[in-house]
């Protein structure tokens, strides 16, 4: 089950994603050079580099020209899960499949991101991840891939968070309204987590799908446990970065944009138990 790309009109597995930096809008933003492809398919031929597949084998293609923020994780929290590196190319490929899924109707959306959700989770297992990391990407896509759901649980969040301090500082001097706010917004996170796990089947008919609202339910849950170090580490880096960053601005050469003159890079997956070592050559006497 590996990534492929084009090989002499031969589909092969690939380390590498090409991809060149745009710069702008206050965000960081890559180009794919080179279209690459997921496939969960048997190879169809083996040759002397090793298996191989047809196109029509491929099941996911990124085609080229393709522009992603790689993983989106925030900058600030770069120094716990980057935005590139052995996440790189299922990440690639998860926006591709959200893109998709925004040309789609909305419950056919939703049931496209969850797909694209799973598959991401199963590829950066593939590749690598860490099981708490592979768990943490994908409740952050999970959760915040799902538009109605974004507002609720950060609303909650932020109840809690409240509430806690309240408590902890001594200062909670009206329980029952805390407790009412705190259920309140427990219950507009389980109405849009009802209301996201709504999805059209192979059917076309939309109903409630439970395979979907149980994952919602633990995405949601290990999002909030999560939050209270996280948030502890925005703050810290977010200050740095206020200082680190000082002075700094987009460079372009006269008459030409950022995203010309930005920086071509190659950007290379290759998990540590999947490198082979290099052999020396036996020397001719």
């Amino acid at each position: 089950m590996p990534f492929v790309r084009e090989r002499e009109g031969r589909w092969r597995t690939c380390p590498t994603v090409d991809l060149r930096q745009l710069a702008g809008n206050g965000r960081t933003r890559f180009e794919v050079l080179e279209e690459f492809g997921y496939t969960r398919l048997p190879p169809d031929e083996r040759d002397a580099t090793g298996p191989t597949w047809s196109r029509a084998a491929v099941e996911h293609i990124v085609p080229a020209g393709f522009v992603t923020d790689l993983a989106s994780v925030p900058s600030v929290l770069w120094g716990v899960i980057a935005s590139y590196g052995r996440q790189t190319l299922p990440a690639v490929l998860h926006d591709t499949l959200y893109a998709a899924a925004r040309a789609a109707r909305a419950t056919r959306a939703r049931r496209l991101r969850r797909e694209a959700d799973t598959l991401f989770r199963t590829t950066l297992r593939l590749t690598g991840v860490g099981p708490v990391r592979q768990w943490l990407m994908w409740a952050g896509v999970r959760t915040f891939g799902s538009p109605a759901v974004v507002v609720p649980l950060v609303v909650l969040g932020i109840v809690l968070l409240g509430v806690g301090v309240l408590a902890l500082g001594g200062l909670l001097t009206a329980p029952p309204v805390a407790l009412a706010a705190v259920v309140a917004a427990l219950v507009a996170l389980l109405v849009a987590l009802v209301v996201t796990s709504v999805e059209e089947g192979s059917d076309g008919r939309a109903r409630l799908r439970p395979a979907s609202l149980g994952p919602l339910l633990g995405a949601s849950a290990l999002v909030l446990v999560a939050a209270a170090p996280i948030i502890v580490v925005i703050v810290v880096t977010t200050l740095v970065r206020v200082v680190v960053e000082l002075g700094e601005s987009p460079v372009a050469h006269p008459g030409r944009p950022v995203e010309e003159t930005a920086p071509t890079a190659r950007i290379t997956w290759s998990p540590l138990l999947a490198r082979v070592p290099v052999r020396a050559e036996p020397s001719v006497d």
